[in-house]
């Protein structure tokens, strides 16, 4: 897997993650590093460049699921789609009839395929490079010149740190084996989320809920993800948020989803250990 190809220092956040890139130009350079990252596990070179392309690959593939997601919001609520800037949800007003219904399951059916394609991506799959491709070739041309800004942030890259994913899919496992479907909080839990949902051997799913960055009052759930979640009710469900200080995200995003299914547990790979809401099952505690 491409974690086991990762070295970083983790309490502090790299260089690379602050970066400004148009979404196409982005999906190529994916390309480019996966495609590096391949071709040298597949012929046995270990070199700094291995290194360099799987950290790069390491940090940009959670953006292919978190730019489609934005986008799907829009189009669930009827939201204006903005060339550099995530929705803010609070203030834009909203027309839920604005886009056809198949308007809305084409933004669905992208999430999802844009989600596999990352999760492939992170098991280096030779055959997501092609799905890549054709995710590409068929993005409406607003994507493909939207502005992706990346930015470091200390505690959602700590929780990247693939030792301590690790630590949290042993936890699950031992505590409630196989399960069927993660549930995280974007968009902090994408990078990790992807991970952890490859070790786990399960679906994994992104809804938006940020809290402090963007003051979501609430996880945003359209009709359509209601529906797909739905698929998922009498399943084993994790509901995960990266990291939990005091806490409060994760307790919300758990208060907001837990009636949807009848087996679900929280978790986190980080968590303080004074925070007053402690995840089912965490990673590592930090003080």
């Amino acid at each position: 897997m491409l974690e086991e190809h990762v070295y970083s220092d983790w309490d502090e956040p790299c260089s690379g993650l602050e970066f400004e890139m148009k979404y196409c130009k982005l999906l190529k350079e994916v390309y480019s590093a996966a495609s590096y990252c391949m071709s040298c596990i597949e012929t046995g070179r270990d070199d700094c460049s291995l290194f360099d392309s799987a950290l790069k690959l390491y940090i940009m593939a959670q953006a292919i699921p978190s730019v489609i997601l934005n986008y799907k919001i829009c189009i669930d609520f009827g939201l204006p789609l903005h060339p550099t800037e995530y929705i803010d949800f609070n203030i834009e007003e909203k027309d839920v009839d604005k886009c056809s219904l198949s308007e809305k399951r084409h933004a669905d059916l992208m999430l999802r395929r844009s989600i596999n394609i990352a999760k492939s991506l992170c098991i280096l799959d030779p055959y997501s490079l092609g799905q890549l491709e054709r995710f590409r070739d068929g993005l409406p041309d607003f994507l493909k010149s939207f502005v992706y800004t990346s930015k470091k942030d200390k505690y959602t890259w700590a929780a990247s740190n693939p030792e301590h994913i690790k630590m949290l899919a042993g936890s699950v496992e031992r505590g409630i084996g196989k399960i069927d479907l993660i549930v995280g909080a974007a968009h902090g839990s994408i990078r990790p989320g992807l991970i952890l949902s490859n070790l786990l051997g399960c679906d994994v799913y992104f809804l938006r809920y940020s809290l402090f960055r963007r003051e979501d009052p609430s996880p945003i759930i359209s009709a359509s993800d209601k529906e797909f979640l739905s698929i998922y009710h009498q399943k084993k469900v994790l509901i995960f948020d990266e990291d939990v200080a005091k806490g409060i995200t994760l307790k919300n995003f758990v208060g907001a989803l837990q009636p949807m299914f009848k087996h679900s547990s929280s978790a986190s790979v980080l968590c303080h250990y004074l925070s007053p809401f402690k995840p089912d099952f965490v990673g590592k505690m930090f003080y």
